[in-house]
């Protein structure tokens, strides 16, 4: 299931969409594919038209930081969390 989920997510980014880059970053995690988790949320913020809800990079920047032991930075994006409207 998570290759077909990663062939159809890829398509989506490909044709220009922060939620193909966020659902890639999704599965990574699932697989503990950490590193292509961050990258793949950094390509997902680089979308402009429209951009990523800020709490979805917030939230999957705060699991993945956790994933890593950057308990630190994982506060910090939940908190940020608490501070969106």
């Amino acid at each position: 299931e998570l290759r077909q989920a990663t062939d159809a997510f890829a398509r989506v980014e490909a044709l220009g969409r922060w939620d193909g880059a966020v659902n890639l970053a999704r599965v990574a995690m699932v697989e503990g594919r950490i590193d292509d988790a961050v990258e793949a949320l950094n390509r997902a913020q680089k979308f402009g038209d429209p951009p990523p809800p800020a709490w979805t990079v917030a939230w999957f920047s705060a699991r993945v930081n956790r994933q890593q032991g950057r308990l630190a930075e994982a506060e910090q994006n939940l908190r940020a969390l608490t501070q969106m409207k």
